[in-house]
C-alpha cells in the first residue's frame, strides 16, 4: 500500500498493517467480550432484581465472560485467516 502526502511517497509494509489489524482486532474482541459481560450482569439485575455487585462479581459471570470472549476470539481469527487466504489467492 502506497501513501502519498505533500509529494512524499510513503511505502507501508503489508505484514506490518496486518499486524496491526490483528492487534485492533483483538482489542476489538476483549471490547465486545466485555461489553457481553457488563450487558449480561445488566440483564440479570433487571430480570432477577438481585444486588448489582453480587450478581457482577461471581464465578459464574467470570467464567461466562472468559467463553464468550474465548469464542469471539476464535471468530475474529477466523476472520483474518479467511481474509488472508482470499488475498493470498489474488
Amino acid at each position: 500500500m502506497i501513501k502519498t502526502h505533500r509529494l512524499h511517497i510513503v511505502a507501508i509494509d503489508k505484514e506490518e498493517l496486518n499486524q496491526k489489524e490483528q492487534t485492533q482486532m483483538k482489542f476489538a474482541g476483549l471490547f465486545f467480550g466485555g461489553t457481553l459481560w457488563l450487558f449480561d450482569a445488566f440483564l440479570q439485575v433487571w430480570l432477577h432484581d438481585a444486588s448489582f455487585l453480587s450478581q457482577l462479581f461471581t464465578t459464574k459471570a467470570a467464567v461466562a465472560f472468559l467463553i464468550r470472549a474465548g469464542f469471539f476470539g476464535l471468530f475474529i481469527q477466523l476472520y483474518l485467516y479467511l481474509k488472508t487466504r482470499k488475498e493470498q489467492s489474488e
